[in-house]
């Protein structure tokens, strides 16, 4: 008779909450193919393809998903338009590289220089800078994507690391959800998770080659842990933790139909934020006050910018659902970490602090107006206030009037 496995409680960070309780599916990982080496012509040649492999599948991932996915990869897609990024590594390659070598090296060299920036945002991009190293590596090795296995239904996720497009690929629908050995709790794997309510645990203080594949396992990302081979009164701990989950959540949808208000019983207004229409077709507008903020960004990431037609279809199409509730809608707000080909300046020295923002806009009359036109004529038929993003002079909000 084998002996039951012990119970061993691994410390980790509690990155988005909830609890699940299934077998652990271990991350299968990938291997990339061997391949012969070329000349510097036909290695150029080579990482050019291996580029414009990443571009197309990026572009099919950001389409399937919302906006706030599609965000995270743009950044990503941006960074293969990058020429200060891409020129170093090409003449790396006519110097005598490997289009692998030297996309491998310049990579590593730009995802330890994310890592070590104070600014926490700045820091969590490494992880998309990772995830878009190996894409690019993939294709020049010709490997195909990681196949997925199959897990039995609410398997809990383990990796040694995670990055976003990989996030997005797994069936969230299947697996119950996620424990990260690295990672932290500002990355964007992590803001993927809390916007869609997956358990995911980072920083987990265990070698993930000593994690056992397929033991019963307990996912607690409330307080932060990964229990393996729980006992039975721990699982009782857990099912009952989980029932109260449960019946919070659907108290909290039932919520959803009364009116905000503070313990004294002062009504609060809730507005939402909207980054594209799209998610209204999943939202009721009697479950809040209105939209406090909708960005107008994913309107200009085609080739070209939307006519005024094409704008004031989206604007109606956002007040009409608002039913008459206040709306606000930001005008474009690009450059800094949102740049937009054909509209924002290329090779800024600090996009950050440069043309941005009104400022872009600005200077753009002909995309500007364009914009103000749609909006005062979406205006005539709702009511809607207009934000001005990134206002920094009073002659800027008297030469938008």
């Amino acid at each position: 008779m084998t002996d039951r496995p012990r119970e061993q409680a691994i410390a980790g960070l509690p990155a988005s909450a909830g609890l699940a309780i299934g077998e652990l599916a271990l991350d299968v990982g990938e291997r990339l193919r061997g391949r012969l080496v070329g000349n510097s012509a036909e290695e150029c040649e080579l990482l050019l393809q291996a580029i414009a492999t990443a571009k197309e599948e990026l572009a099919r991932l950001i389409a399937a998903e919302d906006a706030l996915a599609a965000g995270i990869l743009e950044f990503q897609e941006a960074l293969l338009e990058d020429d200060e990024l891409l020129a170093p590594i090409f003449k790396a390659i006519q110097e005598g590289n490997t289009a692998h070598g030297a996309w491998d090296t310049a990579m590593d060299r730009e995802i330890a220089a994310y890592q070590t920036d104070e600014d926490e945002l700045l820091s969590a991009r490494a992880d998309d800078l990772a995830d878009l190293k190996q894409r690019v590596l993939r294709a020049i090795s010709g490997s195909a994507p990681i196949e997925s296995r199959e897990r039995a239904q609410g398997a809990i996720y383990v990796a040694e690391d995670l990055t976003p497009s990989r996030f997005l690929e797994l069936d969230w629908q299947a697996l119950g959800g996620a424990a990260i050995c690295g990672s932290s709790r500002n990355s964007h794997v992590a803001i993927l998770a809390r916007a869609r309510g997956i358990p995911l645990v980072v920083g987990l203080e265990a070698q993930f080659d000593s994690l056992p594949d397929g033991i019963t396992a307990f996912l607690d990302a409330e307080m932060g842990r990964l229990v393996l081979a729980p006992s039975t009164e721990t699982l009782a701990e857990a099912r009952t933790r989980m029932a109260a989950r449960r019946a919070q959540d659907e108290a909290a949808v039932e919520s959803l139909s009364h009116d905000a208000a503070t313990a004294t019983g002062e009504r609060v207004q809730m507005m939402i934020n909207v980054d594209d229409p799209a998610v209204l077709d999943r939202l009721s507008p009697d479950h809040c006050d209105g939209i406090g903020l909708t960005r107008t960004e994913f309107l200009f990431q085609g080739a070209e910018p939307p006519d005024e037609e094409q704008q004031l279809a989206v604007y109606r199409r956002i007040l009409t659902w608002a039913g008459g509730k206040p709306v606000t809608i930001r005008t474009l707000d690009a450059g800094g970490d949102k740049p937009i080909p054909g509209i924002t300046p290329e090779s800024e020295a600090n996009p950050f602090l440069g043309v941005r923002g009104l400022r872009l806009s600005l200077a753009r009359p002909e995309v500007f107006r364009v914009q103000l036109r749609a909006l005062a004529r979406a205006a005539a038929h709702a009511p809607l206030k207009v934000m001005l993003p990134m206002v920094t002079l009073p002659a800027e909000l008297a030469e938008t009037r």
